[in-house]
């Protein structure tokens, strides 16, 4: 991301050439996985109910949010989670506290192939990037990993089409508060109850629905070719 790039030079002043320099998401798909026809048809579309996903580690969500999300009856599907559970997200130790009402709303998936991104992610109404606290004050010195990273699941979340739902941290210098902000692809909220209001609010998902459409291509690796090739070859010459 911009920001680790600028966390670079700030740890290694100097050192680096900014004519050698480029900024690429090494995790983005091919352009190969985006679909050719209509997005599948939406769960939301059938029940009336909100439907987002998880895509990885559920770093962020626990059982709480979990029935604070059921209660404005919004279903959370965690894929991926059920096979391989990690140290920051580990369903497994709070998946059987949900409860007996929260419990209809949470569903966990095995992980799900390139080849089908966009026909079975594309049925969700948005996709969660990463919950995490940020503490480093608008200065990129104090920045940790989670300020500067840009999550690997954008990636299948642009090839299904979904928003991406980020939390917005005020004052602080993180990554995907600016990917979101500046492209619109997703919603930024304060906290769950906002995201709860923005959710339910007519027109909402549909705007950020629109904008990751128009901003799809450019999560794909193949839209940065031209410019990581001109760079090489400045490098090179």
């Amino acid at each position: 991301t911009v920001e680790e790039a600028g966390w670079f030079g700030l740890a290694l002043p100097g050192r680096l050439d900014p004519a050698r320099v480029h900024v690429l998401d090494g995790d983005l798909p091919s352009a190969h996985w985006l679909p050719a026809g209509p997005p599948p048809p939406r769960l939301s579309d059938v029940d009336g109910e909100g439907h987002t996903v998880v895509v990885g580690r559920a770093l962020g969500i626990d059982a709480a949010a979990v029935r604070r999300l059921a209660a404005a009856r919004v279903h959370v599907h965690l894929y991926g989670a059920v096979r391989a559970p990690g140290p920051k997200g580990d369903w497994a130790s709070w998946v059987g506290d949900v409860g007996p009402a929260a419990a209809p709303y949470l569903h966990l998936h095995p992980g799900v192939h390139q080849d089908r991104w966009a026909a079975e992610l594309g049925r969700y109404d948005a996709g969660w990037l990463h919950r995490v606290p940020s503490r480093n004050g608008g200065d990129l010195r104090r920045a940790v990993w989670d300020d500067l990273n840009q999550p690997a699941r954008l990636g299948p979340l642009a090839v299904a089409g979904l928003p991406a739902l980020q939390q917005r941290h005020p004052g602080h210098t993180v990554a995907m508060d600016r990917v979101v902000g500046a492209t619109g692809a997703g919603l930024l909220y304060a906290d769950l109850d906002d995201l709860v209001d923005q959710l339910h609010r007519p027109g909402e998902l549909e705007r950020a629905r629109a904008a990751m459409a128009a901003h799809r291509a450019d999560f794909t690796f193949d839209a940065h070719v031209p410019e990581l090739e001109a760079v090489l070859r400045a490098a090179a010459g």
